[in-house]
C-alpha cells in the first residue's frame, strides 16, 4: 500500500504524458478529460500542466494512505465497445449502488442507457436509481434510460429474446456513442441448470461482439461452494473483462486474445 503523497518525479507541474503514465491510461484520456474539465490543468503555451496536488486529489490519494482509481475513473479509461463484464457480488444490496454508479458513468458521457431485470423488479431498481441521485423518470421521458424485463423474455423466447432486446436497443445509438446497459442474475436462480447459465453467457457473449454496447453484469453469489466457484471461472470465459472489489477499489482485468 502507498503511503504519503505520492510524487512524480518531485514535480510540482506534471505533463500529459506523466500523468498518463500515473494514472496508467492513455495521453489521450488525459487530454479528454482536460477538455472536459474532469481534471484540472493549466496551459503553459501550447502544453498542458497539472499539479501534483490534483492529480494526487484526482487518483484518490491522501497523507493517511491510498487506494486505487474511483470506478468512474476506471470505467472512463479502460472501456471500449464492445465490452461485457462480469461482476461477482455477495451482497444483493451493493448490485443496486454498483449499477447506479455505473448508469452515473454512461450518463455524463452521454450515452443511452439500459437496464435488464431479472431478479429485480422494475419498480425495485427505479426506486434504488432514484435514491442514488439518477434522475430516473426524466431520463425515461426523454428516452435516455430504458427498462426492459429480461426474466420474461428469457422465459418467452429464451436467450433469442433477450438477445433481441439488447439488439433493438442499439438503436438509440447515434454516432460517438454505445449503448451503456446492465443486467444482474442471481446465482441461486440458475442451481437446477448452470449448463443453461453458461449457454446463456455464451450466446449473449458472442452477440455483444457485434453490437455497439458496454454491459455490466454483476452476478449475485448468495453463497460460494465448489461447485459454483468452478461456474463462475467458466463464466469469466464469457465475459471480456471481469470486476473484482467493485464498490471499494476496483480491479478490472481485462481478457486477452
Amino acid at each position: 500500500m502507498r503511503t504519503g503523497v505520492l510524487k512524480l518525479n518531485n514535480k510540482a507541474l506534471l505533463t500529459v504524458d506523466e500523468v498518463a503514465d500515473f494514472l496508467r491510461v492513455a495521453p489521450n484520456t488525459v487530454y479528454r478529460w482536460l477538455r472536459s474539465g474532469k481534471i484540472k490543468g493549466t496551459k503553459i503555451g501550447k502544453e498542458w500542466r497539472i499539479s501534483q496536488s490534483v492529480v494526487d486529489e484526482f487518483a484518490g490519494l491522501n497523507t493517511t494512505g491510498g487506494r486505487g482509481p474511483s470506478l468512474q475513473q476506471l470505467l472512463d479509461a479502460n472501456l471500449t465497445a464492445p465490452e461485457h463484464i462480469l461482476v461477482m457480488q455477495s451482497n444483493r444490496e451493493d448490485v443496486f449502488v454498483l449499477q447506479a454508479d455505473f448508469l452515473k458513468v454512461g450518463l455524463e458521457a452521454g450515452h443511452p442507457l439500459f437496464v435488464g431485470a431479472w431478479w429485480q423488479s422494475i419498480a425495485d431498481l427505479r426506486t434504488h436509481f432514484a435514491a442514488a441521485g439518477l434522475p430516473v423518470e426524466q431520463l425515461e421521458e426523454s428516452g435516455r434510460l430504458v427498462f426492459e424485463d429480461l426474466g420474461a423474455a428469457y422465459q418467452l423466447r429464451g436467450v433469442a429474446g433477450v438477445i433481441e432486446i439488447w439488439q433493438a436497443q442499439t438503436k438509440r445509438v447515434t454516432a460517438g456513442h454505445v449503448l451503456w446497459g446492465t443486467g444482474s442474475h442471481c446465482l441461486s436462480d440458475w442451481t437446477s441448470s448452470y449448463q443453461a447459465l453458461i449457454h446463456f453467457e455464451h450466446q449473449l457473449h458472442r452477440a455483444f461482439e457485434t453490437l455497439p454496447v458496454i454491459a455490466l453484469c454483476p452476478c449475485v453469489l448468495d453463497h460460494v461452494n465448489q461447485s459454483n466457484f468452478e461456474l463462475l471461472m467458466r463464466l469469466v470465459s464469457h465475459h471480456s473483462s471481469a470486476l473484482f472489489n467493485a464498490n471499494e477499489s476496483p480491479i478490472l482485468l481485462k481478457a486477452v486474445n
